[in-house]
Order: C-alpha cells, then structure tokens, then sequence
C-alpha cells in the first residue's frame, strides 16, 4: 500500500504545478489541494481492479469494455471533483490565506475532471496488467504441476514394466 501510495506522489506533484500555472493560486494553495485530492483518488481508483476482475479482457467485448470503464471514469472523476469542491469550501472558510480559493477552483474544474478520467482509466490498465501477469504466473505454475505429473506417471509406468521382469528373473534363477 505504501508503495501504491509513493507512486501517487509524482501525480500530486505534477497536478500542483497544473493547478499553480493555469488558475494563478501559489504553488502552497495548490499543494494544499492538490496532495489530498490525489490521496483520496490513489484509494478511488482502486476500485477499478474491482470493474477490471468482472470483465476480463479476452471474455468482454470492446464496447462493453469501453463503455463501462468510462462510466466508472465519469464517475469518479466527478465525485473526486465534487469531493475538492467540499474541500476548497472548507479551506475558504477556515482560514484567510485561502481566501477565493473557490473561485480559483471552480476555475480548474474542466482541467481536473479530464485529469480524474485520465487517472481512473490509467489506473484501469494497470489493473489489467496485473491482472494478465497474475494469469500468466498461475498458468506457469499449472503447466510445471502439470509436467511435474507428466514425469510421475512415466516413473509409474517403467517401474510396472519392471517389476513384472524382476519377478520373471528371480523365479527363473529360483528354478
């Protein structure tokens, strides 16, 4: 989790510098929306391993496929956009440094709704990713249980051809 977490780091940094340049606030006010905001999305978009089990590549059609994770994008996107603007209102009112924060905010919304649907649907190919290397990892594991068994019934069926010779032997060396 800790290391799902990091990798969301570089995406709150980028989204503060998108913030910062293209509604004027400074780079904290943006820091102070934009790393929470991407905290509370790295948990969002979690979500999507579940969407991406249900409909796995290679059952799901294309248009399914499509239509359902850009759903699930539009979604999110815009209860993680709603959930900054609950943010942003709470930061105007509790302190006077960031006072019109709204407004700034407001002023970015097409910027980070577009974002959230990128970021979801990024998540969701990571997802299939590691989805399509667990299936990988589990069919190589069945393909050796599979040849360890192979070698087995082989073992099985020389020791049947020799133990009936064996017995030929010794009782003809008895006789």
């Amino acid at each position: 989790m800790a290391l799902y977490l990091a990798a969301w780091a570089p995406v709150a940094a980028l989204l503060t510098v998108i913030l910062s340049t293209t509604n004027g606030s400074s780079l904290a006010e943006a820091a102070v929306i934009a790393v929470p905001m991407c905290l509370l999305y790295a948990f969002v978009c979690q979500s999507s391993w579940y969407v991406c089990r249900t409909l796995p590549l290679h059952r799901s059609g294309v248009v399914r496929l499509a239509g359902t994770h850009a759903a699930a994008a539009m979604i999110s996107s815009g209860l993680w956009v709603g959930a900054g603007e609950v943010w942003t209102i709470l930061l105007g009112g509790a302190a006077s440094a960031f006072e019109g924060i709204g407004e700034r905010y407001e002023a970015a919304l097409p910027l980070l709704f577009s974002a959230g649907i990128a970021l979801f649907l990024l998540a969701v190919a990571f997802n299939y990713l590691f989805v399509t290397f667990e299936a990988s990892q589990q069919a190589e594991k069945k393909a050796l249980e599979l040849q360890v068994l192979a070698r087995e019934a082989e073992l099985r069926a020389l020791r049947a051809q020799i133990d009936p010779h064996f017995l030929f032997n010794s009782l003809n060396s008895i006789n």
